[in-house]
């Protein structure tokens, strides 16, 4: 809980995923867990929840 709201409060506090070179795209780790989420003009978007070890595949 205390992360969506920290996220939602401000949203440039996650650092920016490694495998995007989109500087909207961010994550923050929730115990083992990333959450992926892109900053939109009026809001936040969760994009993954994925174990913490685990690569984002790339898109075709």
């Amino acid at each position: 809980m205390a992360t969506a709201v920290s996220i939602s409060t401000f949203p440039k506090i996650g650092r920016i995923v490694p495998e995007s070179n989109n500087g909207n795209i961010r994550e923050r780790f929730v115990y083992s867990y990333r959450v992926i989420y892109e900053i939109r003009n009026s809001h936040i978007e969760i994009l993954a929840i994925i174990h913490g070890k685990r690569l984002l595949e790339p898109n075709p």
